[in-house]
């Protein structure tokens, strides 16, 4: 894989050479160095929010534009300020940070390197193989661990998920890409879709305060971690959950699939349901409590869940809300305040009955499942029509009448349109797909309104080309 935007390899940072990329995100590179006095391998992480910074031929970063000098320069000190927590951790779960320092106009930070791989490509490697709850509690016992340390030191990771998790070679866990430069910048840009990971963010992380995150929101992404695991799918995203339970609909998380966690315990099912709850107040307030239902210490019953589910559903409509739609259509407001570190811990606040946080949407774009198989229809549709558009022309061109060969055209380019929007149906229905009834029938109204409009569009084309 190519990184034009990397530094070269073999320049000198300090007395660390660099060899090769490691990786690189919205917001930094990772280097694989030397070490060049102590003859060692490490990992050096530099600042480089792609979106509004370039790097010059000398190798210095600079931000894009004027406008974009403030929002860079903000970035850069979360950036910093990332570094000087996570250093003050030394936990053997979290990153070991050795210095970090500011050079060419950007900042770098000095961690060991670890031999290894991240969880999501453990993942994509053992494809259908079945994960044993030993082998997922050796991983989630240490991370937890180190968020329970995290936590008492009044910071948050927000960020959670398999590609944040690193599994050394010795198979023990590593939690990386603490999100504090990203929560900076979040305010500066405007743009959430950035920040967040859907399926891994609970719903408090949409808000454009952070008075309503704590060690709850952790907790929610390690529930959702160990969901995708198991099941092979990512967890519906919040926003979604919290559409539907405003339309009135089902939480399509309220009860999870025991047919896909066979041969894992009740109390570790169980907690998982209980981490990914949508309401904050609903899941476990601190690592301790959800580590005791993991390990069985602690039990949370069916019953407890189907109760949390149905207050949840009630309170969602104590708010003055017409429907899920209007919430869909708003657009995230920024925080009014940012800090590196979030306030201190506490039991999370009860909510209140006011209108949620506006739920960010890519207006007129089709998403997920349904956009795949919409597009997949609509290539089918126009194939189909110019298929048996011009095997009508050669008919008519043969001596057929007009009428009957427009006739025949109508019942041969509806099969295809009928034949699909079954199979259409068969798959939002039993794929387990995360879509509510109201996108199903929306999908296949689409669908049809696109198949009359093509199917009139080539009767029209035949009729005026034989005129």
């Amino acid at each position: 894989m190519s990184f034009p935007e990397a530094l070269a390899e073999g320049s000198m940072l300090l007395e660390y050479r660099l060899n090769r990329v490691l990786g690189q995100g919205g917001f930094g590179i990772t280097y694989l160095a030397e070490d060049t006095k102590l003859n060692i391998p490490i990992a050096i992480k530099e600042y480089f929010p792609r979106e509004i910074c370039v790097r010059t031929p000398d190798g210095r970063v600079l931000p894009k534009s004027p406008a974009s000098m403030e929002t860079f320069r903000k970035g850069l000190t979360g950036f910093l300020e990332e570094a000087r927590t996570i250093a003050r951790f030394n936990h053997p779960a979290i990153v070991n940070i050795k210095i970090f320092f500011e050079a060419l106009g950007t900042a770098y930070i000095v961690m060991s390197y670890e031999e290894g791989r991240g969880l999501d490509s453990v993942i994509k490697s053992r494809r259908r193989a079945r994960w044993t709850e030993q082998e997922l509690l050796d991983i989630m016992l240490p991370i937890l661990s180190g968020l329970e340390k995290m936590h008492s030191m009044g910071f948050i990771h927000r960020d959670i998920k398999p590609g944040n998790i690193y599994i050394r070679t010795d198979g023990t866990p590593l939690l990386l890409d603490f999100g504090s430069a990203r929560y900076v910048m979040w305010e500066e840009t405007k743009n959430l879709t950035t920040f967040l990971t859907p399926g891994y963010a609970p719903f408090e992380q949409y808000y454009s305060s952070s008075k309503r995150q704590g060690p709850w929101t952790d907790i929610y992404a390690l529930g959702a971690v160990l969901y995708r695991i198991i099941s092979g799918k990512v967890p519906v995203h919040a926003t979604e959950r919290s559409s539907a339970l405003l339309g009135g609909e089902a939480d399509p998380m309220a009860c999870i699939d025991l047919t896909m966690f066979e041969g894992y315990s009740s109390h570790f099912v169980l907690a998982i349901q209980h981490a990914i709850q949508v309401l904050e107040k609903d899941r476990p307030q601190i690592v301790a409590e959800f580590r005791q239902e993991l390990v069985g210490e602690k039990i949370v019953t069916q019953e407890m869940l189907a109760t949390v589910a149905s207050q949840a559903n009630i309170e969602s409509h104590t708010v003055n809300h017409k429907s899920a739609d209007v919430v869909e259509k708003m657009t995230i407001l920024p925080p009014k305040t940012v800090q590196s570190e979030v306030e201190p811990v506490g039991p999370a606040p009860s909510p209140k009955p006011v209108p949620p946080p506006p739920i960010v949407k890519q207006l007129g774009r089709k998403s997920g499942k349904s956009g795949f198989l919409y597009g997949i229809f609509s290539i089918g549709m126009l194939v189909n029509v110019y298929l048996f558009a011009k095997m009508t022309l050669d008919k008519i061109h043969s001596g057929l009448p007009l009428t009957n060969a427009l006739q025949g055209y109508f019942v041969t380019v509806t099969i295809f349109p009928l034949v699909f929007m079954i199979f259409s149906w068969l798959v939002l229905s039993f794929g387990h797909y995360d879509h509510s009834p109201t996108r199903k029938r929306k999908a296949l109204a689409t669908q049809i309104r696109t198949a009359i409009g093509m199917e009139l569009l080539g009767t029209v084309a035949i009729y005026f080309m034989v005129r």
